[in-house]
């Protein structure tokens, strides 16, 4: 029977999704597992319904089954990715913040934001160029703009020599700058 080849640890789930459906005449989707005749392991989407008898009984199933393994495998790749930019961006002992074109900041890892003595809710949505030193934030933007348009939705690599930023304390820190996009 098709039951068979449906993985062995997706069978009680699929039997409880198509019984709720039965039960309450409704339609149902479910994803789950199947391992065919020649061997490995697919994903498929089933929607159906029941077509029930005058009576009220179950005569039979209705519905289709698409394959979505590629889909499932794409999503389990960028789910890794997502994953791996993550760790990059939160455990980097670097500080990397993300700004619109505009310049106000979208995303900064913890260790920036700690750095220079700020939460990371305290950053976000300010504009990043407020936490260049006074002196140096005409320089930084001439150099921003004269490089990346303000449409430019940005997280810059470009470099910006060493720049004294002002920590939420008020004190300077020398850093190496960069604007990404």
């Amino acid at each position: 029977s098709y039951a068979s080849i449906i993985h062995i640890d997706d069978r009680l789930m699929v039997q409880e999704i198509i019984g709720k459906a039965l039960v309450g005449r409704q339609p149902y989707q479910v994803e789950y597992r199947i391992m065919p005749a020649q061997g490995g392991i697919r994903w498929v989407s089933e929607n159906g319904q029941g077509i029930f008898g005058r009576d009220g009984r179950l005569l039979w199933l209705d519905g289709v089954i698409f394959d979505i393994t590629d889909r499932k495998l794409a999503e389990k790749s960028l789910q890794e990715s997502e994953a791996r930019y993550r760790a990059l961006f939160e455990d980097n002992p670097s500080m990397y913040f993300m700004v619109d074109g505009a310049g106000v900041v979208l995303s900064v890892n913890r260790f920036g934001s700690e750095r220079l003595g700020y939460k990371v809710e305290e950053l976000i949505g300010r504009p990043v160029f407020e936490i260049f030193h006074n002196a140096d934030r005409s320089v930084v933007l001439g150099h921003a703009f004269q490089h990346f348009p303000r449409q430019v939705q940005a997280i810059v690599l470009a470099v910006w020599a060493f720049a004294p930023h002002q920590r939420a304390q008020g004190l300077g820190i020398v850093v190496e700058a960069a604007v990404a996009f």
